[in-house]
């Protein structure tokens, strides 16, 4: 038993010391088949290269599209934030709105909003983004709505001179501000000359809450030239916006106290002329005819 043990040892080390020797030996016979084989799939036909080429410039064009989303809405993220915190230091309502459609030419400066009637959205309704004022709803229709925007020629708004930090007591000059037909410029032309002394380059505009339009204290802009013709009765100040009128793609609707009254009307106009209408069918034998209010139950705001 001990001797078959013995030559089974052996046998064993035989078959390594064999092992050993010949597989360079079985290398170097498969080698020149591999070789050919690894040079054969270098050169690859001038169909199959084109073919590779193609799926590589769709696949970097791809990456390209992916990289630019991304950078798009990094900075959409950013302009939320903005409005967000645009929107807390405000006290009134607000919601968000999106800007699809812009006309910026001398005669108009118009943009058209993704809220309308079914939102709750009136005429005269002021639109600010994260800067400052953009200006207001001329015309609301059941799902989008017109905004002129405060550089319009037609565009008129009540506005004052922000107070001095030194002196936070003493009112700012009020007066009236007009569009001048360019997206960047609003004009002061109603100065007294009595305050000349108190206007400067650099002032800040805000609303002064007069009128039934914009709240008080909103941004408008800042003084970049004033002008004293001699010959007028008026100073006038040329001032450049707060908002980013050309550059906004999202913007809040506001709804101050005196939205809310003027819509409250309007439903109980809405109303009246719901019952008018019922009453003369019904005196014509006619089956009523249900119409939907602005306001009311018919189309619910969202």
């Amino acid at each position: 038993m001990w001797a078959d043990s013995k030559k089974h040892l052996r046998q064993s080390i035989a078959d390594d010391v064999v092992a050993v020797l010949y597989n360079p030996i079985i290398k170097f016979v498969h080698w020149p088949s591999k070789k050919i084989e690894s040079i054969k799939q270098s050169f690859e036909t001038p169909e199959e290269i084109k073919k590779k080429h193609t799926a590589l410039i769709t696949e970097n064009r791809n990456l390209r599209l992916r990289v630019n989303k991304l950078e798009l809405l990094k900075i959409k993220i950013v302009s939320y934030q903005k409005l967000l915190r645009a929107s807390r230091e405000i006290r009134e309502d607000v919601k968000l709105a999106e800007i699809f459609h812009i006309t910026l030419d001398p005669k108009k400066q118009l943009v058209k909003i993704n809220l309308g009637r079914t939102n709750c959205v009136i005429d005269d309704q002021p639109l600010i983004d994260a800067y400052g004022v953009m200006g207001q709803v001329v015309r609301a229709r059941p799902y989008d709505s017109t905004v002129r925007l405060v550089t319009d020629q037609n565009h008129i708004m009540h506005v004052q001179f922000k107070p001095d930090p030194k002196n936070p007591q003493e009112e700012g000059i009020r007066t009236l501000a007009r569009g001048t037909g360019k997206s960047r410029l609003i004009i002061l032309p109603y100065l007294p000359k009595s305050a000349e002394s108190k206007i400067n380059i650099g002032d800040a505009v805000i609303t002064s809450g007069l009128g039934d339009i914009y709240p008080h204290g909103y941004p408008v802009g800042k003084v970049i030239k004033i002008l004293n013709p001699p010959e007028s009765r008026f100073m006038l100040a040329y001032v450049k916006p707060s908002a980013h009128l050309d550059r906004t793609r999202e913007a809040l609707v506001v709804w101050t106290a005196k939205v809310y009254k003027r819509m409250n009307l309007q439903f109980k106009k809405d109303v009246n002329a719901a019952s008018l209408n019922t009453k003369n069918k019904k005196s014509k034998n006619e089956k009523p005819v249900k119409r939907a209010t602005v306001f009311g139950a018919a189309i619910k705001c969202q």
